[in-house]
């Protein structure tokens, strides 16, 4: 891997994108070489970048290039109504776990004024700040937002920020929510780098409660095994409260407690390469499989593997096909509204609550209306304006929805095949990167029936 340094040592200078100037000579044959360098992390539902070799285009008419810079520098993406093309994570997230938890400091508070913000290291101190009595690390964070923001008195994990990050870009201007993402940004990196958390050999040190259920795991059944493993996983959790890896998980910096449950507690449940459920292995990694518990956990790194090799194909076909499919759904450059009286009717539950900011519904006295989260709640049912019923041939904005604003493009079936399509392959690979651990949900058959018929009349208790 060649780092800043490296390429500093062989004499070449480091200048940001912004200053690079290339002019188009139909003669010059010879490529550029670019190294493009940046710390923040872009949302491309965790791709990863191995540092492979690829071409740059430079458009060269002044209209290409400002219609280049309107789609590509656009920070609201066109995967949802909320979420925005740069995301906090990794090192950034627990830096700012870290910096905004609640710490039992008995100092006597002092003023905090904004000018004496970076030379505070230590989050634990009680402060004033903005004449409110908090944490250092809180004071620190929130004068990162712009001075009209509400103060944030909580612990801010990778969802919250990001969630923050998104009022911003909605509520502000570029140039303010710019500034914004940039302190918090570079106040992650920092307080990560100050309290550097990791795993200890102290964590390995697993209470005997634990080691007591994992006897029960020999010869359990798959849903003993599975409610046996939740109740291990909650008292490992308790455990690790306030060291490194506790934070480093619960941050949303890591990939959630599965990794860890494997490492401390037990490998559980897999699937082999066809799919059917083994036995549960009771071993974790931290101590070491028998030669059987090692044979059948290959099984499922096997599983893994093959399903990369085999299912990946088939992940990248299915994106193709629905790009063929869907290139024809257009939304109309200008219909708002093709008046139809179909509608799809849901009853709600809180995910979806959550989802369908933008879109519109009929109210009872037959009206459109934008829908409102604070307006419904979990079991309401109701009219949903779709795609699905548009008496247009190019689809109209309110049965697409306020999402047509944010990627400003009216090829919504190229777009919908493309986030479909990259959806559909990280979940392959997620088989690969938990080594074929199978994911055990409970579902209550009956109460989802009754649940997702509009018609039954039962609202959720």
């Amino acid at each position: 891997m060649v780092t800043k340094q490296d390429l500093i040592n062989k004499g070449l200078k480091l200048i940001p994108i912004s200053d690079i100037d290339i002019e188009f000579d139909p003669n010059e044959t010879e490529a550029y070489d670019l190294t493009v360098e940046n710390d923040y992390t872009f949302s491309t539902f965790d791709g990863v970048f191995v540092q492979d070799t690829m071409a740059i285009y430079h458009p060269i008419t002044n209209e290409s290039q400002e219609e280049i810079k309107d789609k590509m520098m656009n920070v609201k993406t066109a995967t949802s109504s909320y979420s925005v093309n740069y995301a906090i994570s990794k090192e950034m997230s627990v830096g700012l776990y870290v910096l905004t938890k609640d710490y039992s400091n008995t100092n006597s508070p002092f003023e905090l004024l904004d000018e004496n913000i970076d030379r505070i290291n230590d989050p634990s101190l009680n402060v004033i700040y903005k004449k409110r009595q908090t944490t250092a690390g809180k004071a620190i964070f929130n004068s990162c937002l712009p001075k009209d923001y509400e103060f944030v008195d909580k612990l801010v994990d990778k969802k919250v920020a990001n969630s923050i990050l998104y009022d911003l870009v909605e509520n502000y201007d570029e140039k303010t929510a710019m500034d914004a993402t940039s302190k918090i940004k570079d106040y992650g990196f920092k307080f990560s780098t100050i309290s550097s958390p990791t795993i200890t050999m102290d964590n390995i040190q697993i209470p005997n409660e634990i080691m007591e259920l994992k006897q029960k795991l020999e010869g359990a059944t798959t849903e003993e095994a599975a409610n046996l493993l939740d109740q291990m996983l909650e008292i490992l959790k308790e455990h690790l409260k306030n060291t490194g890896l506790y934070d480093l998980v619960d941050s949303g910096s890591s990939k959630g407690w599965n990794q860890p449950m494997q490492m401390l507690i037990a490998k559980g449940v897999i699937a082999d390469t066809e799919g059917n459920l083994l036995e549960p292995i009771k071993s974790s990694f931290s101590e070491g499989f028998s030669p059987t518990e090692y044979f059948q956990a290959s099984k499922g790194a096997r599983h893994g593997i093959i399903s990369r090799v085999h299912n990946t194909a088939d992940s990248g076909y299915l994106s193709r096909k629905l790009a063929y499919l869907l290139a024809h759904a257009e939304a109309h450059p200008t219909l708002k509204d093709c008046r139809t009286k179909n509608t799809l009717s849901i009853r709600l539950n809180n995910d979806l609550i959550k989802r369908l900011k933008g879109r519109y519904v009929i109210d009872k006295k037959g009206r459109v209306i934008p829908f409102k989260q604070e307006d419904y709640s979990d079991g309401d049912i109701i009219n949903l304006r779709s795609p699905i019923f548009c008496e247009s041939y190019k689809i109209c904005h309110t049965c697409y929805g306020e999402l047509l604003k944010r990627f400003k493009s009216p090829f919504v079936g190229i777009v919908a095949s493309q986030v479909i399509g990259e959806r559909s392959t990280q979940m392959i690979l997620q088989v690969f990167h938990l080594g074929g651990a199978a994911k055990i949900s409970k579902r209550d058959i009956l109460n989802d029936i009754i649940e997702n018929d509009p018609k039954s009349g039962l609202k959720k208790e």
